[in-house]
């Protein structure tokens, strides 16, 4: 291999491992931080929709809400006894779980 070969060679060596290394770089790095703060972002629409509406404006829309933003709101009152609360949200997550299937 002649003197100018080389030299292409290693040029095109050297760019395909920068080129490798930068996207494994964003892979890894970058594209979960702007995930969470794409999440983030949504979370505090989604939020602050939900709170500026009444409660019977949020319990005729959360159908629509569930569309809206593809995501799956359950709801339950406020109850004394924690264990009732957790397992009725479950049992709630659930039934919404078996009805997209």
């Amino acid at each position: 291999m002649n003197r100018l070969g080389r030299k292409f060679a290693v040029t095109i060596s050297v760019c395909i491992i920068c080129i490798f290394t930068f996207s494994m770089l964003i892979t890894n790095y970058f594209l979960p931080r702007y995930y969470v703060y794409r999440v983030n972002q949504d979370l505090n629409a989604i939020s602050k929709e939900i709170t500026s509406m009444g409660y019977n404006d949020f319990i005729n829309s959360v159908a629509d809400l569930d569309k809206k933003y593809n995501l799956t709101i359950v709801y339950e009152p406020i109850s004394s006894d924690e264990a009732s609360f957790n397992w009725s949200l479950g049992e709630q997550l659930a039934k919404k779980a078996n009805d997209i299937e």
